[in-house]
């Protein structure tokens, strides 16, 4: 794993370099989340783990649609998945692999063999999450349409990267910046199911929806709140309230930086999944924030080498006391 260190004022060690999101706009506070709250539609939320629902979603689609093309969409390539496993288990030379078209049994695997193994519950709920984000992203821009038969691979698995490199703590609060769909938030909760999870986005949309596929992984320690981040700070309960705040290709790290700092504990970290040249954006980070040691981390797990090959990487911040 290549472990690159920067810290302003003085003894700075070389990174390497990112991919700058956009901020998102909005323009008020918004709550919603648990189970307490109703879709879009207009129906009733229900919590619980892997629990389905029947009838009919909004736009008179039915779930059973949804599933169904949900099924379609991950089972693409699983024969040859299945015959990799068994190569794998007869000793043969196994290539490494990438997240295309992974299925939930190699998402398992990966896990497993990283130190996560996931729980039948565990895997009912990221059945349940995938199925819910593929069908909601034909209504909402969540992820990129081009990406939905990688989800396993390239979202849920992405999203757990700092739980399979133990960045994050097992229990305690985080918050997540710009979430979107869920990503990475959602995946996170239900890896590490002690943790409270608050994740925020901007757009109302997206934050009732996501709401809403919160609310059927867990009611407790998981909502999504609409907000900017910027004007987070102005609300006492989530000042110095996180043990770590994360983000997936959401801003700038200087921005990311100013935005999470008041808002993390002493000992708290930012963890943001980035990808592409870094250099430019961790010497600006550095030349605001030269208190800040950062590090730049390869996401090198076993099982896939697609995270590496693809430059994708994980920035850690930390702060002296």
């Amino acid at each position: 794993m290549e472990n690159r260190e920067r810290r302003g004022s003085g003894g700075r060690k070389e990174g390497g370099g990112g991919r700058p999101g956009g901020k998102r706009s909005g323009e008020r506070s918004e709550r919603s989340g648990g189970g307490r709250d109703r879709d879009e539609g207009g129906r009733g939320r229900s919590g619980g783990g892997g629990g389905r629902r029947s009838g009919r979603d909004r736009g008179g689609n039915s779930r059973a649609e949804g599933r169904e093309k949900f099924q379609r969409k991950t089972s693409s390539g699983r024969g040859d998945q299945h015959r990799r496993h068994s190569d794998d288990r007869s000793g043969n030379d196994r290539r490494e692999r990438e997240p295309e078209g992974m299925d939930p049994v190699e998402f398992w695997s990966i896990c497993s063999v990283n130190g996560v193994p996931l729980s039948h519950e565990q895997m009912d709920q990221f059945a349940r999450y995938a199925e819910d984000l593929l069908y909601w992203n034909d209504q909402i821009n969540l992820i990129s349409r081009r990406d939905t038969p990688h989800i396993w691979g390239r979202h849920l698995l992405h999203s757990i990267t700092p739980v399979l490199m133990k960045l994050l703590p097992e229990s305690g609060r985080i918050l997540d910046i710009g979430t979107g769909g869920g990503l990475p938030g959602i995946p996170i909760k239900i890896t590490l199911p002690k943790l409270d999870v608050t994740m925020l986005d901007s757009i109302a949309k997206k934050a009732r929806t996501t709401a809403m596929l919160a609310s059927h992984i867990s009611e407790h320690g998981l909502r999504a709140i609409r907000e900017r981040a910027e004007e987070l700070v102005n609300d006492p309960q989530h000042v110095e309230a996180y043990e770590a705040v994360v983000a997936r290709a959401v801003a700038p790290l200087v921005d990311l930086i100013g935005w999470a700092k008041p808002l993390l504990k002493p000992q708290g970290s930012i963890v943001a999944l980035k990808g592409g040249a870094l250099t430019d954006e961790i010497d600006h980070a550095l030349h605001k924030f030269p208190e800040a040691k950062i590090q730049i981390l390869d996401i090198e797990i076993r099982g896939t080498d697609w995270f590496t090959q693809e430059n994708k990487r994980i920035v850690t911040v930390r702060f002296d006391s």
